[in-house]
């Protein structure tokens, strides 16, 4: 299981961007009531903004975003994906955080650099592991909690762009309430 929530979506990223052109022939949208598509991939990195005890180590991880969107109109559209915030190593164990994500996303297009923001929330599950010494909740945890973020997007061409954004994902983790964990990417987008 936990190799699967690791990388096995990135095949299916993968294939997704590469039907892209095809599949955009003959639908408008994955995302239902939206029109003008996309489909995107982001790497980055997670930051686990989570208590760290004197002398142990806690790392942040890469992480990756596959997503799918349409727009309302030129201001106002749509947006569900995958992330997966990486493995972090943490207070002598790991944790991981990973989701599905549904946002209402706001553009301001201003020729080919776009700025937008993004409001919704994510279904989150994280595990965590820790010794003994670090005394540090551990177990998996999981739920919906708030997700909001920011970026710019620049279209090289009429179909793909490079997107950059910071987003922020609320997540239950063990033994404690909702806490942040941000991430900061890169990545391309296709535009149907």
């Amino acid at each position: 299981m936990n190799g699967c929530i690791k990388w096995s979506a990135l095949p299916v990223c993968a294939a997704l961007l590469a039907a892209a052109p095809a599949l955009a022939q003959t639908r408008s949208s994955f995302v239902p009531y939206t029109t003008n598509g996309y489909v995107g991939f982001n790497a980055g990195q997670a930051d686990y903004r989570l208590p760290c005890s004197a002398g142990f180590s806690c790392d942040d991880p890469t992480s990756f975003h596959i997503y799918t969107g349409g727009r309302v109109n030129e201001w106002f559209g749509a947006e569900i994906g995958y992330l997966y915030m990486g493995k972090a190593d943490r207070q002598g164990g790991t944790t991981r955080g990973h989701g599905i994500n549904l946002s209402l996303v706001g553009t301001f297009p201003a020729g080919p650099v776009t700025l937008f923001g993004k409001v919704g929330t994510t279904y989150g599950r994280t595990t965590v592991s820790a010794s003994s010494a670090a005394n540090e909740p551990v177990g998996d945890e999981d739920g919906f909690g708030l997700s909001y973020g920011a970026g710019v997007q620049y279209d090289f061409t009429p179909q793909w762009a490079i997107v950059g954004q910071w987003d922020r994902h609320h997540m239950k983790f063990a033994g404690r309430d909702r806490e942040n964990v941000d991430a900061l990417s890169v990545g391309v987008k296709f535009n149907f």
